[in-house]
């Protein structure tokens, strides 16, 4: 038997009768807001290192296309730090290794992280998979093995396992990634327009 949502002729959201899309997405935004609290909240409470506090956190070293396999290929978050060089980087967020400091040049979020990873740093392996990646020089996406520009620099990933019994929500994904732009600012090299839910009252 087919269900049928009723609707009146008013705006969607100021009818009593079926369901109000305004009154649901004022919902949502206001979970938005809690859950950032709580990212934010995380993200302040950590240290990015080669021994992170957070079992949900795990550091590691890119160079060759091979060491991807140290990366999970499973949903979550993560950040590429680098030393190589960048002007007007707003991000603070800092990768410390051995004494040494490494900076934030993007964040996001994907269902499969090793694979986006390849993308972002061995883009050429990847042509046509993702059109959105790490830009640095006006292009989206780097070849960190075979690149002078890049290769002669250390290159780091924070993963975020984002995954519970096998499952994954976009909505917590992409949340995380609002929370760390707020914390910490929106890395250089993401040109994404990442913003919060609008609500109406």
């Amino acid at each position: 038997m087919a269900i049928t949502f009723l609707t009146t002729s008013k705006e969607i959201g100021d009818t009593s009768v079926g369901y109000g899309i305004k009154s649901i997405m004022n919902k949502i935004g206001i979970l938005e807001d809690e859950l950032i609290q709580d990212f934010k909240a995380f993200f302040n409470s950590i240290r990015y290192s080669d021994t992170p506090k957070s079992k949900m956190i795990k550091v590691d070293q890119i160079k060759e296309h091979s060491d991807l396999k140290e990366i999970p290929n499973r949903p979550g978050f993560y950040v590429i730090f680098s030393d190589y060089p960048m002007k007007h980087n707003a991000c603070t967020c800092e990768l410390i290794i051995n004494g040494k400091c490494y900076k934030a040049l993007y964040r996001g979020h994907s269902y499969g992280v090793q694979k986006r990873i390849g993308s972002h740093c061995f883009k050429s392996r990847y042509k046509g998979d993702y059109t959105v990646c790490l830009n640095l020089n006006g292009k989206s996406g780097i070849n960190i093995d075979v690149d002078r520009r890049y290769c002669f620099h250390s290159w780091y990933v924070a993963y975020h396992r984002m995954s519970y019994n096998n499952r994954s929500n976009i909505f917590i994904r992409e949340t995380a990634e609002k929370a760390f732009d707020e914390c910490f600012s929106k890395p250089v090299g993401c040109k994404d327009k990442v913003k919060r839910m609008d609500k109406s009252n």
